[in-house]
């Protein structure tokens, strides 16, 4: 899992250089707004939905593909 502030989703950013990586993208969750309170949820359901296999790419900056993971299977 890789996590930062919203600009490390812009162009040369860690997050950018991970959501940028189709192999990676795959394997490593992101979450760009972990200074924010919802980036904060979002990196603690990341982390449940990675340990069960999958990867996603979350918060508001660019690549991401939703604020937070799919929270439906949430028991």
């Amino acid at each position: 899992m890789a996590v930062g502030p919203v600009e490390s989703a812009d162009a040369g950013g860690l997050l950018a250089t991970v959501r940028g990586d189709g192999d990676e993208r795959k394997a490593v969750s992101t979450v760009d707004d972990v200074g924010s309170p919802m980036g904060r949820v979002a990196v603690v359901y990341a982390l449940r939905e990675q340990m069960g296999g999958s990867a996603g790419q979350y918060g508001t900056g660019p690549g991401a593909s939703a604020v937070l993971p799919d929270l439906t299977d949430v028991a």
